[in-house]
Formats: C-alpha cells, sequence, structure tokens
C-alpha cells in the first residue's frame, strides 16, 4: 500500500494517522488496493466534478474521500481530501490517536466498498447485492455493509484505553460545537449554526438531534435573513 501525498495542506501528523489505520484492517481485505491518494479538495480530483459531487454539494455535504475501484490499467485506489476531512477538528487536536480514531471509520468504509467490487462480498459470500445492478435498494445495502464493516474496525480500535479516550474527547467537542450552534441560532445566525452543528454531527454521528437541527437551520438560512 503506498500513500501519495500530493497537496502541501496535509498535517504532518496525517501519514502516521492513515498507516495507524490500515493497521487494523486485515491484510487480505487491501489485496488489490494499491495506494491511497492525498488531495486538499475534491476538484484536485474532479476538475469537471461527477453529478453525485454536485449533489452533495447542493445537500451541503463535504465529501472527505472516495473509492474509485480498478479500471483497465488503473489500480484501485482512495482519495482523500484534506479540507474536508479536517473540518470538524481544532488544531489543538490535530495529532495520533485522536485524528486516527477519526480517520479509521471513513478509511474503512471505503475499504468495505473495494471489498465488495473486487470479491463481491463484505463478510460473507452469501451476501447480496444485485451486482452490476445501480438502483437504490442495491446502493443502500452496500452503504449498510460498508458501514457495518467500519463500525467492526472502530470497536477492535477501542480494545485500547488510548482510542476509547479519543472516542470521548471527539464526543466531548461535538457537544462544544452543539452549544456553539445554539448560540448562533439565537443571534439567527443560521448559516453559522448549521455549519457549527454540521461539525457537531460528523464528530458524533449517532447524535441523530444535531443531524436534525443542522437540517433545520439550513432550511433558515436558505430562506431567511442572516443577521
Amino acid at each position: 500500500m503506498e500513500i501519495k501525498i500530493e497537496t502541501k495542506k496535509a498535517p504532518r501528523w496525517l501519514e502516521k494517522s492513515l498507516l495507524d489505520c490500515l493497521g487494523w484492517i486485515p491484510e487480505i481485505d487491501l489485496n488489490g488496493l494499491n495506494e491511497i491518494r492525498i488531495f486538499a479538495k475534491i476538484s484536485d480530483l474532479y476538475p469537471e466534478p461527477p453529478t453525485w459531487q454536485v449533489e452533495s454539494e447542493k445537500k451541503g455535504w463535504l465529501v472527505s474521500s472516495v473509492y474509485t475501484p480498478k479500471h483497465k490499467s488503473s489500480p484501485a485506489s482512495i482519495a482523500i481530501f484534506v479540507e474536508a476531512m479536517y473540518f470538524p477538528l481544532e488544531n489543538f487536536i490535530r495529532f495520533p490517536p485522536i485524528t486516527t480514531f477519526y480517520l479509521s471509520p471513513i478509511l474503512a468504509q471505503d475499504i468495505g466498498y473495494h471489498l465488495v467490487a473486487e470479491r463481491g462480498f463484505i463478510f460473507t459470500p452469501d451476501e447480496e447485492y444485485g451486482i452490476g445492478s445501480n438502483d437504490s435498494k442495491s446502493r443502500a445495502y452496500k452503504e449498510e455493509m460498508a458501514a457495518r464493516y467500519a463500525f467492526a474496525v472502530v470497536r477492535r480500535m477501542k480494545s485500547r484505553w488510548y482510542y476509547r479516550l479519543a472516542d470521548r474527547l471527539l464526543k466531548y467537542l461535538s457537544k462544544v460545537y452543539f452549544e456553539e450552534g445554539r448560540q448562533f441560532w439565537k443571534k439567527e445566525q443560521y448559516l453559522n449554526a448549521a455549519s457549527s452543528w454540521y461539525k457537531a454531527w460528523l464528530l458524533d454521528k449517532d447524535n441523530d438531534k444535531v443531524g436534525e437541527l443542522y437540517w433545520h437551520a439550513k432550511r433558515s438560512s436558505e430562506h431567511g435573513t442572516e443577521v
């Protein structure tokens, strides 16, 4: 596995964090995955944005990484976008093991997609995705299984006390962003509130409430007036 840094914006600890992440992935699951490429932003990879990227940006989603399956002579790879990946992380916590713990589920989910592309399943050969089908049901099932793969990786990582501590720190920072969003909301600064609540959700995706608040603030910013 080769890590190619193609931007000067990559934080000093990023390569180490990625290598630590890969240390929690079974080696057999990485077969056929040749490289991880690190860019500043997604437009560095796609000068002409694909349809899914345009739709994501319309919805206010940041794309942190992209898995590209092998095609002809091009090997399978994962691209990571520094600006989006580090969006919710304050400078004072951008070091291992916190960044490792934060990056791992994102990287692991892409590896889940790689397993489907390479061998047709993630956990057991009896999984049925409707290979070759790109309908919404098939995509949703693949996403669910890839998310389960990422969850399993994170669960293994929590066997170490420092990753459990990292989990607590990230959840604490999520609560700080949540309160920051509340203060912006009270001032009717809806766009700022949406940004804070989006950061809070990125750091604690089990918090459905803050995810709902993000959408509410985003709609308010689009139809209301910022103060």
